[in-house]
């Protein structure tokens, strides 16, 4: 692609970006984001102290994503409280985390539907099932990049695993997220068309976490603002993240000539261009 065409590409997207309020939806998508991640730590949590002890996971886990979680730990132990509370905010919490993840994922749903313009086309029990599908794949795929790297952490020096981390969570968030992008357009598409947008999105998740780690090293914001600074950043991590997903999309569908935005919605004497590379295409 030349530079014209790469201008374009970012034209119509931005185009069509703006037209479907992406970034607006990106805020509602990191809410359920948040509203999934926060139950779901506590379960875990509850587990870990249940079963085993905490202290020993502690280090293996801040090695993995190299934030210090000690300081947050006071805080989980008084939300678990003891066996019984346990009990009781591990239900809650399985409860909260489920039906925050599905409502995530039908929000995502809804917003390929949007784009690609398939609303009408795919039933709504379609899209629950597609919904599930990508949720318990996402599950799964978390699992296995948790796994793969607490080996591969153990077996490279620190210095080292500084530099092949994000590496391998890009290529590992890519092939997590391309079943979402083939399943959630209702549309046939091709084996590799869901691949842009995939690793667009994971480089979006790989290179926020980076920032959102060093942030967690360096600053003392945390100390100083508690829980409510944590919340906030934990926040915008999670919209960022979003808007990645979500850009991921618009970049997909307009690649493959699926969407594209009225002439009011593009920036600058754009709109004039892409409007005769429109009537060409047509």
């Amino acid at each position: 692609m030349d530079r014209d065409g790469a201008r374009r590409l970012a034209a119509r997207t931005l185009a069509v970006i703006r037209e479907k309020n992406v970034t607006v939806t990106a805020a509602s998508l990191a809410y359920y984001a948040f509203n999934s991640l926060v139950p779901l730590t506590l379960l875990l949590f509850v587990l870990v102290t249940t079963y085993g002890r905490v202290e020993a996971l502690l280090p293996t886990f801040e090695l993995l994503v190299g934030v210090d979680l000690s300081q947050f730990e006071p805080t989980l132990r008084a939300v678990s409280g003891n066996s019984a509370g346990r009990v009781r905010a591990a239900a809650l919490a399985l409860g909260i985390f489920l039906w925050s993840s599905l409502r995530l994922f039908r929000g995502m749903d809804s917003v390929f539907s949007e784009v690609y313009g398939t609303r009408k086309e795919v039933s709504a029990l379609r899209r629950f099932l597609n919904s599930v599908l990508v949720m318990a794949t996402v599950a799964v795929g978390v699992g296995v990049i948790a796994a793969a790297g607490l080996v591969v952490s153990f077996r490279v020096t620190q210095l080292l695993w500084s530099v092949v981390a994000p590496v391998l969570l890009w290529a590992l968030l890519t092939v997590l997220f391309v079943p979402m992008y083939a399943l959630f357009p209702g549309v046939d598409v091709s084996p590799l068309e869901p691949v842009p947008g995939a690793a667009l999105a994971a480089l979006g998740w790989t290179a926020s976490l980076q920032a959102l780690r060093l942030y967690f090293g360096v600053s003392q914001s945390i100390e100083l603002y508690g829980a409510a600074g944590g919340v906030l950043l934990i926040l915008t991590w999670l919209y960022v993240g979003s808007l990645a997903l979500l850009v991921g999309v618009v970049v997909n569908a307009v690649l493959a000539n699926r969407v594209d935005a009225d002439a009011d919605w593009y920036p600058g004497d754009e709109a004039a261009g892409d409007e005769t590379t429109g009537d060409e295409r047509g």
